[in-house]
């Protein structure tokens, strides 16, 4: 059997974690800098980012740096999602206030980034409130992403399933099954080892477990990637014969566990605290 890697660039970074929330701000402005750079050097590259406030601090301070980024998301290539002002805790805030993250995120990525975002991304949230399928929903987000709570923590048949809430709201959910949500340069092969280990063993056969995704990223915690780090934007499989790894994005991986799963899933309840 064949194994299919969906591999999605992300450079994740806290804006207010462990720093003044201007240094954070900065630190993604010099990231997206990096990563620009890096998809002019490697035109195959594809790569997803959420969070207006990231993308308005952009605009106001670096007005070039954001008309590249316009023309990388009409090439397909830079993949909008998201919604969200920022990634906000998703245990405790109100309803309201989880809301008006997607009312007021929408409206600026369709007004200036001309797109309108149907992939909830949670990258690094701790756990989910049990309410969040319905305010997805209403918020028109077809597919949700997300990395916690992890395996140790609430164990799963299948890395992709259908995340219901209380009031019937849904969406087509998808948890990382090995490793975190990024991968620092050192650590891109061994983590893809694991997901080529994981389709070899006794489930191997499952259609569930036919197309695995990763979201690899070229940055550690927010640093910015080194700009001549080719051994962290080149392909690492692209020798192997027993796999295909093309740069994808979260639609295109969900869409084709969708199609491997005939019935994926329904969980009630996803919203245990995970570390």
């Amino acid at each position: 059997m064949r194994i299919r890697l969906h591999l999605i660039g992300n450079s994740h970074l806290d804006p207010v974690w462990l720093w003044d929330w201007r240094e954070g701000l900065n630190e993604s402005l010099i990231t997206r800098r990096t990563i620009v750079r890096l998809m002019d050097e490697y035109p195959d590259i594809t790569y997803i980012r959420g969070e207006t406030s990231i993308y308005r601090h952009i605009q106001e301070h670096d007005r070039p740096l954001f008309a590249r980024i316009l023309g990388l998301i009409r090439s397909g290539r830079w993949d909008v999602v998201g919604g969200t002002l920022c990634q906000p805790d998703t245990n405790l805030p109100a309803t309201e206030t989880l809301n008006r993250h997607f009312t007021a995120g929408l409206d600026y990525m369709r007004r200036e980034l001309g797109v309108r975002p149907r992939v909830a991304w949670a990258a690094d949230s701790f756990g989910h409130s049990a309410g969040w399928p319905e305010i997805y929903a209403a918020a028109g987000m077809d597919y949700f992403a997300c990395s916690r709570p992890n395996t140790r923590d609430l164990p799963l048949p299948s890395p992709a399933f259908w995340w219901e809430g209380p009031g019937g709201g849904r969406v087509l959910a998808w948890r990382l099954p090995v490793g975190w949500y990024g991968s620092d340069r050192d650590e891109i092969v061994r983590r893809l080892d694991s997901f080529r280990a994981a389709a070899a063993d006794s489930r191997a056969g499952e259609r569930r477990h036919r197309d695995l995704n990763e979201c690899m990223s070229v940055s550690a915690r927010g640093r910015a990637p080194a700009e001549s780090s080719s051994a962290s934007t080149t392909n690492p499989f692209s020798e192997k014969t027993d796999c295909t790894s093309p740069p994808s994005t979260i639609p295109s991986a969900l869409g084709e566990t969708m199609t491997a799963n005939a019935r994926p899933t329904i969980y009630p309840r996803f919203s245990r605290h995970g570390g």
